[in-house]
Parts: structure tokens; C-alpha cells; sequence
């Protein structure tokens, strides 16, 4: 966390440099602080990012993202005080949407253990939903809940540090089947031509630097779990390399 607010420091102080700023800076920044909750600060670098966006191709496209981005700054901190009567008494929202916008709420707050449960929950009734994507990350809803569970199962949340061992284990469990799934999808897009192959390889190279895997990923944290869930999730990761490796070849034949 502290290195994450280290790079948070670089990043501004990089945008309130005249010759540094520019329209893509000030977007990743403002991506950046709104993952973290800080929604203020984000739209005020999505308006920079906005003013800074110079004529020409693709920039239609880039002003609409970023006005979507902008009304997601100001829609989402609505949710907040239903996600602090949804921590106090756990009761799930009747609509699957708003559970869905309480659990982006929940991870962005560092709040790993009411997230999976409401992801969850609404995979149960609405399995189309795993499928929505994220306006600030671009990741799909099972794979946020995916990284979360993760958090939750390795000890890494905040959150769940009093549940034992067989709880965290069934999350990773639940991490390695949301994320196994993932996989299956991207395979299947790039088999139907659905997805470039550069921007399936780009995605899967995000997921073997996330470090909201990185229990689950490097040798320090599989080192600690069963042989069994080791052998799983090397065998996971060797897919994932596998299926980069399809996508660049795919890439050098277009």
C-alpha cells in the first residue's frame, strides 16, 4: 500500500510538470486515484486530461471515454452510503446493478470480504453480469472478483484477517475457478478472431504482474500453500503463458 501511494506522489508531481503533463498522463492518473476510492481528486485530472486532448485521429473517441469516466466519478460516490448500511447489516441489494456498484465500491475502499460476497451473490442470479467490464480498469467483474478473492484467501486483505484456514482456502479455490474461466473466455476470443491477438497478450501479461495475485503467482506465496494448490496453480500459470505465446504468434501471422 505504501508503495502504491509512493507512485501515486511521482505520478502527481510528473502531471504538475508543464512540459510532462498530457492527456494520457492525467487519464492514467485520474484511473489511478479513482481504483483507490478517491473520486474527487480523479475527475479533476479526468477534466485536465479532457482540456489537454489535442485534434486529430482517435480523438472523438478519447474525449467520449474520458466524459464517461467523469460521470462514473460522479454516479459511483452516490453508492457510498449504501455501502455503509450494506457493512453494517449485510443484506443484499435487490437489484443485481447496484450490487455490482457496491462491490467495485467495496474493492476500490479496501474492503475484499464484502466485494467477493456481493460478486458472488450476483453471479448466483445474473451469471451474464461475470461479463461487465469495469469503466476505470476494463476488467471484467469476475475477474475483479477473481483478484479479490485472492486478497481474501492469502491473507492479503485488510479485512479478512481473522478468518482460518479452511475459509481462505475455499476463496483461493473460488479465485482459481473465476480466473480458470477468464482464461477459457480469452482462449475462446482469440480461436474466433473476436479480440486483436496484441490486446488478449496485453491483458494476460496485466494479470502476471497484478499484485493482487501475487500470492497466488510468485514463489514466496504458492510456497506456503498445500502441494496440491501449488501444483494447480502452476499449472494455472503455465496456461496463461501458454495462451501469450498463441496470441503473439497469432499477432506475427496478421
Amino acid at each position: 500500500k505504501r508503495s502504491r501511494e509512493e507512485a501515486l506522489d511521482l505520478f502527481r508531481k510528473a502531471a504538475a510538470l508543464p512540459e510532462a503533463a498530457s492527456s494520457d498522463l492525467h487519464r492514467a492518473l485520474g484511473i489511478a486515484l479513482a481504483v483507490k476510492g478517491d473520486f474527487v481528486e480523479a475527475d479533476q485530472h479526468f477534466h485536465q486530461a479532457y482540456e489537454l486532448t489535442k485534434p486529430g485521429a482517435g480523438a472523438k473517441a478519447n474525449l467520449e471515454g474520458l466524459a464517461r469516466l467523469r460521470a462514473e466519478c460522479g454516479r459511483l460516490p452516490n453508492r457510498l452510503p449504501e455501502l455503509e448500511a450494506f457493512l453494517r447489516e449485510p443484506r443484499m441489494p435487490e437489484l443485481a446493478k447496484t450490487a455490482l456498484d457496491l462491490a467495485r465500491l467495496a474493492a476500490f475502499t479496501d474492503r475484499s470480504l464484502p466485494a467477493v460476497a456481493l460478486l458472488d451473490h450476483v453471479f448466483s442470479g445474473h451469471p451474464e453480469l461475470r461479463a461487465d467490464r469495469c469503466p476505470f480498469l476494463g476488467e471484467t467483474a469476475r475477474h475483479l472478483a477473481a483478484v479479490e478473492a485472492a486478497r481474501v484467501g492469502c491473507g492479503a486483505a485488510a479485512d479478512a484477517q481473522d478468518l482460518g484456514e479452511d475459509e481462505r482456502s475455499g476463496w483461493r479455490e473460488r479465485a482459481r475457478q473465476w480466473l480458470a474461466q477468464e482464461l477459457e473466455e480469452c482462449r475462446a476470443e482469440l480461436q474466433s478472431k473476436a479480440v486483436k491477438p496484441a490486446e488478449l497478450r496485453a491483458q494476460l501479461l496485466r494479470w502476471q504482474h497484478d499484485e493482487r495475485l501475487a500470492g497466488l503467482r510468485q514463489d514466496g506465496g504458492l510456497g506456503m500453500l498445500p502441494r496440491q494448490e501449488q501444483r494447480e496453480w502452476r499449472n494455472f500459470w503455465q496456461a496463461v503463458d501458454a495462451l501469450i505465446g498463441q496470441a503473439r504468434s497469432a499477432g506475427a501471422r496478421d
